[in-house]
């Protein structure tokens, strides 16, 4: 993981290191906000990744989050929707519910 100190720190859209310092966010993370353009930000390091969801259909790994579907029992499974062939699917998740009933 690379370090960036924050004065090497520059707006992902304009490219300028005139900035604000804002609040934190959640996860305890600096924001800042661009002087010129008003874009938010924060160092490159603090973003979360996803992993990407290859499209069970066409295989391609242009996918996206495409909302959650409600299970009987109120649980529920994350949607993906691929971005190239437009096929909708469902990662299969393991449930524990058993095993805490089984406790």
């Amino acid at each position: 993981m690379v370090v960036m100190d924050e004065e090497k720190l520059v707006c992902p859209r304009c490219g300028s290191d005139e900035r604000y310092v804002l609040g934190k966010t959640d996860r305890r993370k600096q924001m800042y906000q661009c002087k010129k353009c008003g874009r938010r930000y924060m160092k490159p390091e603090d973003y979360k990744v996803y992993p990407k969801m290859p499209c069970q259909k066409c295989g391609s790994v242009n996918t996206r989050k495409a909302g959650r579907r409600i299970l009987s029992g109120g649980a529920t499974k994350q949607r993906y929707r691929c971005k190239d062939c437009n096929h909708s699917f469902y990662i299969a998740e393991t449930d524990t519910s058993e095993e805490a009933e089984g406790r």
